[in-house]
């Protein structure tokens, strides 16, 4: 499939092997990354720390058995959270021309955003190319993506080690992953900074 390229260092076994297209939401990872490691420079000065982070993060997944094609998506802005710190904002800005040379050394597809955000072209992609593999693996922790999920898509959270299915978003949440968006809308999403509507009593959630 020339469509997306497979990674530079993985060698197609032959046409027994399952096609799995893994769809890399690379943005939250890198702010994750900026977050949670002490600063750090290269010998020319330059931070790097969330460059580090990503880099391992990346190189861990293309250990991944069944992963036959990837293609990572980032956003052209940093998080609204990193944005209000303008300190901050200016760091990880810095390393964001670095974040894309690694994708492209690791001989990953890459698609860097500049009019729509990289989750609404990673939801586009699931449904896209759903005829063209068996598998497709949705790579972050955003919760928004359970309303990509169905028969051939999950989403794998590496943090938490968990894969969520279409069957784990109907059984969590009482809810087809098609209606997910609205029902973020009636409970609430403080990320997104959904109120939700007042008064509504929910169960308790577990994040998906």
């Amino acid at each position: 499939m020339s469509w997306i390229d497979p990674p530079a260092n993985r060698v197609d076994t032959g046409p027994m092997r399952r096609n799995t297209l893994y769809l890399v939401d690379v943005t939250y990872k890198l702010f994750r990354w900026f977050k949670a490691t002490p600063s750090h420079t290269n010998i020319q000065g330059r931070e790097v720390d969330a460059i580090r982070g990503l880099l391992q993060t990346l190189v861990s997944s293309l250990k991944t058995d069944d992963l036959t094609h990837v293609a990572v998506a980032f956003d052209a802005m940093v998080s609204r959270t990193a944005a209000n710190d303008r300190s901050e904002s200016a760091r990880l800005r810095s390393q964001y021309p670095l974040a894309l040379d690694v994708v492209r050394a690791l001989g990953m597809t890459l698609w860097p955003m500049t009019r729509v955000q990289a989750d609404d072209v990673i939801a586009s992609a699931a449904l896209q190319y759903a005829d063209h593999v068996e598998r497709i693996v949705i790579f972050s922790s955003d919760q928004d993506f359970c309303q990509c999920l169905y028969d051939k898509v999950s989403l794998w959270n590496r943090s938490r080690r968990t894969v969520q299915t279409a069957e784990d978003v109907r059984s969590r949440y009482g809810v087809q992953p098609a209606r997910f968006a609205e029902y973020l809308a009636l409970v609430g999403d403080g990320s997104d900074g959904l109120p939700g509507v007042p008064g509504l009593v929910r169960r308790r959630r577990r994040p998906c």
